[in-house]
């Protein structure tokens, strides 16, 4: 009976977050991703998914495929399986060619930023004013490659 409540309690922590996730994605979709909706892709059925979000009982299966297809849209595995570590978790994992691509980005914004910088530092000096040294500005910003993931 002590195996049964330990797994109840940890369902009752872990089928929320699925609801959560499901209704999460919707937004970031932008739209209402209903239990019709997710059990198609998922190829679950509407009664699984529903139980699995309500307290997560349903079969192994149910839950590897819920933990498969939200893992393919970059949700954490270990936020949503370690509730009572869940805050100190991230609940998305940004794909390594997404983080690459704002690292360019930020890299971007940089030189530009250096670029101007340099051509106001140019027209105040031919205006006669000493502009003022701002190490943030004023030092080159190395940016580094994220490991790939």
């Amino acid at each position: 009976m002590g195996k049964s409540t330990a797994k109840n309690d940890l369902g009752a922590l872990i089928g929320p977050r699925f609801l959560m996730l499901r209704r999460h994605l919707g937004e970031r979709l932008g739209e209402n991703l209903t239990l019709e909706d997710l059990a198609q892709k998922t190829g679950l059925t509407k009664n699984q998914v529903f139980y699995m979000e309500r307290d997560m009982s349903g079969t192994s299966d149910s839950l590897a495929t819920l933990l498969t297809f939200y893992r393919s849209h970059g949700y954490n595995l270990d936020w949503i399986l370690n509730p009572t570590q869940g805050k100190k978790l991230p609940m998305v994992i940004t794909a390594g060619k997404d983080l690459l691509a704002i690292v360019q980005q930020i890299g971007g914004l940089s030189k530009v930023l250096q670029d101007n910088y340099e051509d106001l530092s140019t027209k105040l000096l031919e205006l006669g004013y000493q502009p003022m040294e701002n190490e943030l500005i004023a030092k080159k910003t190395q940016l580094t490659e994220p490991a790939n993931l």
